[in-house]
């Protein structure tokens, strides 16, 4: 590790890459919509799915990077890199 702390930083966006590897398609457009900041009810007419499914899948999506809060998904998908995808059509 050097003095700035770039070593730890890399760690937590590899861990974090590692975490998003094991979401499918909709569950990484969900964390990109949610990292960008779109609702969940904008995120269900998005993928053409009711609220309710919209929300269940949030919450599978959540469990499989194994966290409680929308915010530490978000953090997730940030230190990702996936707030700058563009795979996902806004």
């Amino acid at each position: 590790m050097d003095e700035s702390g770039a070593q730890p930083t890399r760690d937590l966006a590899q861990a974090a890459r590692q975490k998003l590897s094991t979401l499918n398609e909709r569950e990484h457009a969900l964390l990109v919509w949610l990292t960008h900041g779109h609702s969940l009810v904008e995120i269900a007419h998005k993928l053409n799915t009711s609220f309710e499914a919209a929300a269940r899948l949030k919450a599978l999506t959540m469990r499989k990077l194994g966290v409680q809060y929308t915010a530490e998904a978000v953090r997730i998908g940030i230190l990702a890199g996936i707030d700058h995808d563009v795979s996902v059509e806004e």
